[in-house]
């Protein structure tokens, strides 16, 4: 129910915004504000794997270029456009890349600390191909005057060949 995230500010006027899921599971995304709305630039996600006989660390560093555009000056629910980000892992050989249509639903709230907030309503689908496999949708709000991230809920599946074998991730959340 409740995001463990943080927001760094960078010098270039951009922001990183982290969920630490666990102190084996981080992600990041680096978000850009740009022609009045929002671009993503890209991020990173760690995981760190306990197999008993081994441990395991993963980091893959995914980059949008162009930028994902996230949020536009001017949406209708409905509008839909494409995302697309290419990376690699250190826990397997070859680029990965992610891809898929980005809708607008429409305008939302979100209560945050009793409070409603204006929001943006988002639904990503993105596949995963080459270095790994997999599907992945999101619901997604962002504060309508800020862009900061509210509400992000997954379902994914992605099927990774690692060092000790065939690895498969399953993900599923369901919405508040």
């Amino acid at each position: 129910p409740q995001m463990p995230a943080t927001v760094t500010h960078r010098s270039d006027g951009c922001w990183t915004f982290r969920i630490d899921y666990s102190s084996q599971h981080w992600q990041t995304w680096i978000y850009c504000p740009r022609a009045g709305g929002l671009v993503e630039l890209g991020g990173q996600t760690f995981e760190r794997w306990d197999f008993v006989f081994t441990k395991y660390d993963s980091t893959s560093t995914f980059t949008c270029d162009p930028p994902s555009v996230t949020v536009r000056a001017v949406m209708h629910p409905g509008d839909r456009w494409q995302q697309k980000c290419r990376g690699t892992s250190s826990g397997t050989k070859g680029e990965g890349v992610t891809a898929g249509p980005y809708t607008f639903v429409g305008n939302d709230t979100v209560t945050v600390g009793g409070q409603s907030v204006a929001a943006y309503h988002f639904r990503q689908e993105r596949t995963l191909s080459g270095s790994q496999s997999g599907t992945q949708t999101a619901a997604l709000r962002f504060t309508t005057k800020a862009g900061l991230p509210l509400r992000n809920v997954r379902t994914q599946t992605v099927h990774t060949n690692t060092v000790v074998g065939s690895s498969t991730y399953t993900r599923s959340e369901e919405p508040p």
